[in-house]
């Protein structure tokens, strides 16, 4: 049979595809218009000429597999003449299932020797990505029975996609907008970034490798992805399963704990104090890097300690008796001790301590502070109030006495009670030891002020 492609070209049909009820053929101009089908794309697609003919190739075939049938025919043009194979997927006439078949494009020349119209010979290979009796189905569902995946699927040796579990499907509607379907190329379902390392993982495993690597979706989650072949109870290569487990939310507390880390370790260099955490029993089962710094003891010298080991003697009951407390109350506190140096002395330390559950055990997070400093300066404001106090003593008391004296001997002066020079000079020896006695305790006080200052 002769078929018209335009006004200037026709190519010939062998009369046996024209009637052919098995193989279904096609043939578009070079624009991709179809210019014929045979009895056999009416029966088995359920397409008249009449729907047909005028139209677009692409509007039987499904639109995921645009780029591959535009690939397979720029192949045939590059090498006219000889047959380039593709499977494609074209909806049923109805919208009830797809149909699968295995194309044979094919450029053929008119008598000038140009391309003239594309050939297409198929043949429909729907039961082998649909039928429930597939073998490889069959045998691929005892080896994934074992898996423990969240997402899985199979893809067999051509990577074509075979089967997929719900995760999965959901996983590809989320990632790509698109529901998978059987037949799908796997490399349908990679983003850009990850195309070459995807082809590399799937080669590999169909040379018998186990790939497994971490990725992260143009959506932003994380997926932990396993490649590996799969091979029947005779040792037969069937294809290989590609599995993944979202991780987004274990990268997620990953960030989040790595971020708290840094901030941590930034308030703990920042503060003037030792961290410790302290269980029930005393135990120090954390300590801060600048504990020796602080204290001269190393870690590993700190830690698995009872906190008891590095408190002054004195304060042992004190401290006991506190942290007891701590725990029965459930609320936080503080106190002041004496806490050991590695080079044996003590430092005065103010101890607050919080409370906190973690696997069920109720612990003591503690901040060390020296208080040393404040310490001697509270002793030295201490001892200088009492000096005020003598001072004070001495002023109202001691200073009394001669200051009366002389205060007494002046008025005696001033009303003229002195009868004769003997009692002047006596008045006159009075007046002196009053005046050497407050002058003595003067000198008294200003030695005290003197030796503090």
């Amino acid at each position: 049979m002769i078929v018209s492609v335009n006004s200037e070209s026709s190519v010939e049909v062998p009369d046996y595809l024209h009637c052919s009820k098995e193989f279904p053929v096609l043939i578009t101009d070079l624009k991709g218009i179809i210019r014929y089908i045979n009895r056999g794309y009416s029966i088995l697609y359920g397409y008249s000429p009449e729907e047909v003919l005028g139209h677009s190739a692409e509007e039987q075939v499904m639109n995921f597999d645009f780029d591959k049938m535009h690939y397979t025919v720029n192949q045939c043009l590059n090498q006219i003449g000889i047959p380039q194979k593709v499977l494609l997927r074209k909806p049923c006439k109805y919208g009830k299932g797809v149909h699968f078949t295995e194309w044979e494009f094919t450029a053929i020349p008119d008598t000038t020797c140009k391309v003239a119209a594309i050939f297409c010979l198929g043949k429909i290979v729907t039961p082998l990505y649909t039928g429930e009796s597939d073998q490889i189905k069959e045998e691929f569902l005892t080896v994934i029975d074992q898996l423990s995946s969240e997402a899985w699927a199979f893809y067999d040796c051509q990577l074509k996609l075979r089967l997929a579990n719900r995760k999965a499907v959901q996983i590809v509607k989320e990632e790509f907008g698109r529901e998978p379907l059987p037949g799908d190329d796997a490399m349908l379902y990679t983003g850009g970034d990850h195309a070459g390392l995807m082809r590399d993982a799937y080669s590999r495993a169909l040379k018998g490798e186990t790939i497994q690597y971490e990725l992260t979706s143009p959506n932003g989650r994380s997926y932990i992805l396993t490649i590996k072949p799969v091979y029947s109870k005779k040792s037969a290569l069937l294809g290989v399963v590609h599995y993944m487990v979202d991780i987004t939310q274990v990268v997620q507390n990953k960030k989040q704990l790595n971020t708290l880390s840094t901030r941590y370790k930034t308030l703990l260099d920042q503060l003037s104090g030792l961290v410790l955490i302290i269980e029930q029993d005393g135990q120090i089962s954390f300590v801060s890097e600048n504990v020796q710094s602080l204290s001269g003891f190393s870690k590993e010298q700190v830690i698995g300690k009872n906190f008891l080991q590095f408190v002054h003697q004195d304060d042992w009951e004190l401290s006991q008796t506190f942290f007891k407390e701590v725990f029965s109350s459930q609320k936080p506190n503080t106190l002041a001790i004496r806490t050991l140096n590695s080079d044996q002395t003590y430092n005065w330390t103010l101890v607050k301590v919080g409370i906190f559950e973690e696997d069920g055990q109720s612990r003591l997070l503690v901040l060390l502070i020296n208080i040393e400093e404040i310490k001697q300066k509270e002793a030295l404001i201490e001892d200088f109030h009492e000096t005020f106090r003598r001072i004070a003593f001495l002023q109202s008391h001691v200073v009394r006495a001669p200051l009366a004296r002389l205060l007494g001997l002046t008025q005696a002066l001033e009303n003229c009670m002195i009868d004769n020079r003997d009692e002047l000079e006596k008045f006159i020896q009075y007046i002196k030891e009053a005046a050497f006695e407050l002058d003595g305790v003067i000198h008294q006080i200003v030695k005290m002020t003197t030796h503090k200052d």
